[in-house]
């Protein structure tokens, strides 16, 4: 048998028992049938792409090929679906933002190949002295190459995006998945990008490409003895991230082309054969596994601060990443989880927890840097006695949990299993301040088994009590909250009872009197009057309150300013006995919600009414001062005690007046604030008030 089909045959083999695995093992997970799919795909490319370059017959050549075209476009699409999905919780959001480059991968390559089935390919492109013939491409296989080799960069983007995104035990499960899926699509990358300069396929690229998927597949394997499923729920960020793999692999390509593309010219490709395809294969997957490795990681750090002399931590760019971190965290949970991944990325550490206290006496775990072997918040409880919190209370170090033989450290080992024989001591360190144990910091399972150092456990020391600090501060701050909450349904309540008990007490005295009088037509007709001011004083206090926890829904419109106030003050005129003063001033277009801005006007007039005393004027200007339109009401009434206009105005259920609610200039000032506007007041005792709402002018067009 030709050796080129036989390689080309065992990795089409190769890749069909993997598809079969990921389509049978779990046939309900997204991620393993799309993969299964995928795998199925490149076998079936491999497989055409041997029988095409082994084919006797020019004609059954370029049959093949076309078929290994049409293939090849479908695979783009399927394993760009796989980047998006493998491994991440929300994939869904990725899907649905990506949702068109999968139509086009998906759909549009293969329509291209469809459309341009004729001119796939132009010809067979005979050389003497060369055991397989290459193919020239028609303008519909260069497109498909082409848009192939986007794709794979894409796939390449997505796939570090999610690797660089995994923390911990994560990051070691998915490892050898990522690594055998760059592998293939790097050397497609390659040689794709080879066809595209030369303008035609060489059948010698085509045991690379095989060896690359076996390559790729054994890479599986290697990750599925650590991770019997393909079940890891990471949440990615949204934000594309182009990381150092997918720059190696742009840069190396371009600096690779030029040279391969002159061996293969001047025939160098064809005398090493077969142990160059290996090398190339062997070299890739050796690259990607150092650029995914995390020993390698640790290694290159441990050599620089060996010989360059500098910290092992970057401490400014530590405390600034702490902060960040759990700055916005609102919950002790919040701050456990980013503590725990900020303590894995810093220690190299692949097993993190976080145990805290629940009840005076519960250990309950609720972070981990491994998603697999304990899920957050999960965890079962463990009783901790009293005499175990005082001890962890005197400890200021962090505790060698393998070497201390007390029963409470053989509880936690049990508790947090090591994972790796060789990955080095557990260490464990109480997170508590002056007074409290809030719970347990247990780091372990370091990469390469690199053992702490002084400096590493008295950075871990520090961690735990800035931890501490941090959830102190979120719980004080729970306290507060919750106190403030309270605080304000007291006082609510207690005015809803003031106000509600007057009201039941002035109709149960008409009830009372009802009996009595029934007869009375002048106490019949005082009865309904009375009946009827109790009913519109509950409506309206339930309409204010009501509107206290609306959402303000504003429809503006222009409107001339000074016009629409003559008109609602006259209706107020006409409403209410009053003497308003009000002298139409210029022209003053503003965009306004005249419904909402109503009850603005009748507030403060109304406001200024009762404060007023029997016949005085309420004065009302609008006046334009720069950019503004200034609207002024003044009262002369008897003003405002300087401690109520400084913190107790604008507040809700603070009034001054007898029958007063509280409620309607806290309204005026949201309604002038959702315009854009501001409220001022100028008030002293016996002097009366003056409030200013200020809204922006609209620019006049002529």
């Amino acid at each position: 048998m030709d050796p080129l089909l036989l390689i080309c045959g065992c990795a089409s083999l190769v890749g069909l028992l993997f598809a079969s695995w990921f389509l049978f093992k779990e046939p309900m997970a997204l991620a393993a049938r799309l993969m299964g799919a995928g795998l199925l795909l490149l076998s079936a490319e491999t497989l055409f792409a041997g029988l095409a370059a082994t084919a006797l017959l020019p004609e059954a050549m370029l049959t093949w090929q076309r078929v290994r075209v049409l293939t090849a476009s479908v695979v783009s699409g399927v394993w760009l679906a796989v980047s998006l999905v493998y491994a991440r919780a929300n994939y869904r959001e990725f899907l649905r933002r990506w949702r068109w480059p999968l139509v086009v991968f998906a759909a549009g390559l293969p329509l291209i190949t469809v459309l341009g089935w004729e001119r796939l390919v132009l010809g067979v492109v005979m050389e003497e002295g060369k055991l397989y013939w290459s193919i020239a491409l028609g303008p519909a296989a260069f497109a498909v190459r082409a848009g192939g080799i986007l794709c794979a960069a894409f796939i390449v983007m997505n796939l570090e995006q999610t690797f660089r995104e995994a923390r911990g035990m994560a990051r070691w499960r998915i490892k050898y998945v990522l690594a055998g899926v760059l592998t293939i699509f790097a050397l497609r990358i390659f040689f794709d990008g080879q066809a595209l300069l030369l303008k035609q396929w060489n059948p010698a690229f085509e045991p690379i490409l095989a060896l690359g998927l076996m390559a790729g597949c054994l890479l599986m394997v290697r990750s599925l003895r650590r991770l019997p499923h393909l079940h890891v729920d990471l949440y990615v960020s949204t934000s594309v991230v182009f990381g150092s793999i997918a720059a190696f692999l742009v840069a190396g390509y371009l600096l690779l082309i030029g040279v391969v593309t002159q061996a293969w010219r001047h025939g160098a490709w064809q005398a090493f054969g077969l142990v160059a395809a290996v090398g190339l294969v062997a070299g890739l997957v050796l690259i990607i596994l150092l650029l995914l490795s995390d020993r390698a990681r640790v290694f290159t750090r441990r050599f620089l601060i060996q010989h360059l002399q500098r910290p092992s931590f970057d401490y400014r760019q530590l405390w600034y990443d702490f902060s960040q971190r759990t700055l916005q965290a609102m919950r002790v949970e919040e701050v456990a989880s980013e503590v725990t991944e900020l303590v894995s990325e810093t220690f190299e550490a692949l097993s993190v927890s976080m145990w805290l206290l629940d009840g005076p006496h519960t250990l309950r775990r609720i972070a981990s840097s491994d998603p697999v072997g304990s899920g957050k918040g999960t965890s079962t409880g463990t009783d901790v006695d009293a005499k175990t919190l005082d001890q962890w209370k005197k400890v200021n170090a962090p505790i060698d949990l393998d070497r201390e033989k007390v029963a409470w450290a053989s509880s936690l080992r049990e508790a947090n299993p090591t994972r790796f024989p060789e990955g080095g001591h557990r260490f464990c360190m109480p997170i508590k301040d002056t007074e409290t144990v809030l719970g347990l910091l247990i780091v372990g399972d370091r990469v390469s088994g690199v053992p702490f150092t002084s400096e590493d456990l008295d950075l871990l020391r520090i961690l735990a009590d800035q931890t501490a600090v941090r959830m102190q501060t979120v719980r004080l701050a729970e306290k507060l909250l919750e106190a403030k909450q309270w605080e304000a349904f007291q006082t609510m309540s207690a005015f809803l009872v003031h106000d509600l008990k007057n009201t039941a007490s002035s109709l149960s005295l008409t009830l009372q009197n009802l009996r009595i009088h029934f007869e009375d037509p002048a106490f019949r007709k005082d009865a309904e009057r009375s009946i009827s001011a109790g009913v519109r004083r509950m409506n309206e206090l339930i309409r204010r309150l009501t509107s206290l926890r609306e959402r303000l829904d504003l429809q503006p419109g222009r409107v001339d300013l000074s016009t629409w106030l003559g008109e609602t003050l006259q209706s107020l005129n006409d409403t209410h006995a009053g003497d308003i003063a009000f002298v139409p001033g210029p022209s003053l277009p503003v965009r306004v919600d005249a419904g909402q801005f109503q009850s603005v006007v009748t507030n403060l007039v109304l406001n200024a009414r009762e404060a007023s005393p029997l016949g005085a004027p309420i004065h009302v200007t609008a006046e334009a001062e720069g950019e503004w339109a200034v609207l002024t009401v003044r009262d002369e009434g008897s003003g405002m005690e300087p401690d109520f206009l400084a913190d107790k105005l604008f507040r809700p259920f603070q009034t001054t007046k007898k029958e007063g609610m509280g409620i309607g200039l806290f309204q005026t000032r949201r309604i002038v604030e959702a315009h854009g506007g501001r409220i001022d007041v100028k008030s002293a005792a016996g002097q009366g008030s003056t409030f200013r709402v200020r809204l922006p002018l609209e620019e006049t067009t002529v």
